[in-house]
């Protein structure tokens, strides 16, 4: 139990020290200051209905306390008069007139005023200084200790209505100045009016830190709020692109068997049947005595070309030369068949000529490097491509670190761009799969439009963990 007081205790000093170190903006002072009037007009509303009340209570008690001094029934009865006559006013003014509510404090000033001045108007007849009821007097200061109050005002408007009490009092019985208890009842309205502004401002600056510390409190909540309703939407976008992402990969697989099935039945189909049908040539041919030498030429051929057929197959599906010589070789490999195959003019430069990429990596961005040449002969209507790959540095950003090293793989064109209906998509899945590729691989991935024309696919890799 001990520690859990001493846990909350800890809490609660750590909040204060953090809502007392926020600095608030002029707006959130303006903001704080409206909100105070509003405070204090719901603290005047219910201590003046008290006052009232109180006063229509023990009204009947003067007849009875002061029965032989009708001066003091007068005295509070003009007390009492004046207090429902102000309240009235306040209730009318400060509900129905603007200028009373923008500038409240001075108009709450001068109704507190006048009050303090039939408050003491009202024991001045009585010549009461050394009355009991004089004391009365110093509770008007302290009446303002609830006000929600700036200290400059409340320093200003409780020594203003302090001094309202005393000019009515005098004003009534001037006679009493040269009394020699006036000392002693400057000195306890002075220290009225101290305790007064004192206790107010430490009421207020609670308050204030209380306010403050609930709006910075709001404000987190709802930055805390928007953060989580954009990861939530984030994340529900990464969802569905993803679900995308493995519909279109499900497809490219369906589509990749597909084009095995053609390839295997239009080429190595035929191939085969072809030498089925020349063993069955040979074997007539032998069986009649004669030559067989042609038709094992023939066979030797149509060998050598289910061989070939076989390895191009295989080369596309994964080519051999990226397991054999590596990622620049492959790379090689790969833009001389395509322009072989297309006829575009395409370039290959690697920086340097030979570097050492692990297979994943490899694999990686060469399907990348392919994804892209293939977009290309699809959509960009060129006639130059240069593919580039190499091994760059960049800045840490970490003062007295080395620089990073980094793989960087582009492909640019000389076509039309992206097309409208690709750039209308919310996604482009061939896009989207070549940056999960290079997401996966701890990269990034970029498409821009290229200066001249055209479009520049950029992949970048950090070459530090196999570097």
């Amino acid at each position: 139990m001990l520690a859990a007081v001493e846990t909350l205790a800890g809490r609660t000093r750590a909040l204060i020290a953090r809502t007392v170190a926020y600095k608030a903006s002029p707006d959130e002072e303006a903001c704080l200051e409206e909100h105070a009037r509003r405070q204090t007009f719901r603290v005047v509303r219910p201590l003046l209905f008290c006052a009232c009340f109180a006063g229509l209570l023990w009204w009947p008690f003067d007849f009875v306390i002061y029965a032989e001094r009708p001066d003091a029934v007068r005295a509070f009865a003009f007390w009492r008069v004046a207090i429902f006559v102000l309240t009235l006013v306040y209730y009318l003014t400060c509900d129905r007139w603007e200028m009373a509510r923008r500038h409240f404090v001075a108009w709450g000033t001068v109704l507190g005023s006048t009050m303090a001045a039939a408050i003491g108007g009202a024991l001045g007849w009585l010549e009461a200084i050394d009355d009991p009821s004089f004391g009365s007097l110093y509770f008007v200061p302290i009446m303002s200790i609830p006000f929600f109050m700036r200290p400059s005002e409340r320093l200003a408007g409780t020594t203003i209505v302090a001094l309202a009490a005393f000019a009515g009092y005098f004003a009534v019985a001037p006679q009493t100045l040269s009394h020699p208890g006036v000392g002693n009842a400057v000195g306890l309205m002075a220290f009225g009016i101290a305790v007064s502004v004192l206790a107010g401002h430490a009421l207020y600056h609670f308050w204030r830190l209380g306010h403050l510390g609930f709006e910075a409190l709001a404000e987190r909540t709802q930055e805390l709020e928007a953060l989580s309703s954009s990861l939530a939407s984030r994340m529900d976008a990464r969802t569905a692109e993803l679900r995308l992402l493995a519909a279109h990969v499900e497809d490219l697989r369906e589509a990749e068997r597909g084009a095995l099935a053609r390839d295997l039945h239009d080429e190595l189909g035929q191939l085969l049947t072809g030498i089925r049908m020349e063993l069955d040539v040979t074997e007539a041919v032998r069986a009649r005595g004669g030559d067989i030498r042609p038709q094992q030429e023939k066979l030797e051929e149509l060998l050598d070309a289910t061989l070939a057929s076989t390895r191009s197959i295989l080369a596309h599906l994964r080519p051999r030369v990226l397991d054999d010589f590596g990622l620049v070789a492959a790379l090689e490999w790969l833009t001389t068949d395509t322009a072989r195959r297309s006829g575009l003019d395409v370039h290959f430069e690697a920086r340097p000529e030979e570097f050492e990429v692990p297979g994943e990596v490899a694999t990686g961005v060469f399907r990348i490097v392919q994804e892209s040449l293939t977009n290309v002969l699809r959509h960009a209507n060129a006639r130059r491509v240069d593919v580039e790959i190499a091994l760059t540095t960049a800045d840490s950003g970490v003062c007295g670190s080395p620089p990073t090293v980094l793989l960087v793989a582009t492909v640019a064109d000389d076509g039309v761009g992206l097309p409208p209906e690709e750039q209308r998509r919310p996604v482009s899945l061939g896009l989207l799969g070549m940056r999960e590729r290079a997401t996966a691989l701890g990269g990034t991935f970029g498409v821009a439009a290229r200066g001249q024309g055209g479009t520049v696919v950029t992949v970048t890799l950090p070459a530090a963990p196999w570097q």
